[in-house]
């Protein structure tokens, strides 16, 4: 469950594997002021399970990865944060004055209490761009792709 902190497991005595399912969070979707444009989605999260030995550890640590800000509708800057990324160390979206980014989403892992060796995790999502239509093609602002692109266990996904 997503608290926004470090989480702790105890071992139970006499246990020795676990199977452990990991998701990471999504991304936010890109937001804009003007009424021809449109926010893109944010990405989806990676998933990762796994059965782990755990009986040379007494704890575990686990961060369940926050979901990324969409990209906000007030008035900014260029070069303005517009989307905050999610616990976990989901990137922060950026814009201008019309466009806004979302925030990538936080990964989410389990390691060792006493070493933080990571030990399973799941990649977070992508923030979503904006984009506008031009004769009937869909066209991007520099500032990001129109679908932020999926988390992944060992490898994500690039935006489209």
């Amino acid at each position: 469950m997503f608290t926004g902190d470090v989480q702790s497991y105890v071992v139970p005595e006499n246990v020795t594997a676990v199977v452990v399912h990991v998701w990471g969070a999504g991304g936010g979707g890109g937001g804009t002021i003007n009424i021809d444009n449109a926010g893109g989605v944010g990405g989806s999260a990676g998933y990762s399970r796994c059965a782990m030995d755990v009986s040379a550890y007494g704890a575990l640590e686990v961060v369940v990865g926050g979901g990324g800000a969409g990209g906000s509708t007030d008035s900014t800057s260029a070069g303005t944060l517009t989307g905050a990324g999610g616990y976990g160390g989901g990137g922060h979206g950026y814009g201008t004055t019309h466009w806004r980014t979302g925030g990538g989403g936080g990964r989410s892992h389990v390691r060792d209490a006493d070493t933080d060796a990571e030990l399973v995790y799941a990649g977070g999502g992508g923030g979503g761009g904006v984009c506008y239509e031009v004769s009937g093609d869909l066209r991007c602002t520099d500032y990001g792709l129109p679908v932020g692109g999926a988390g992944g266990g060992l490898v994500g996904l690039d935006g489209v």
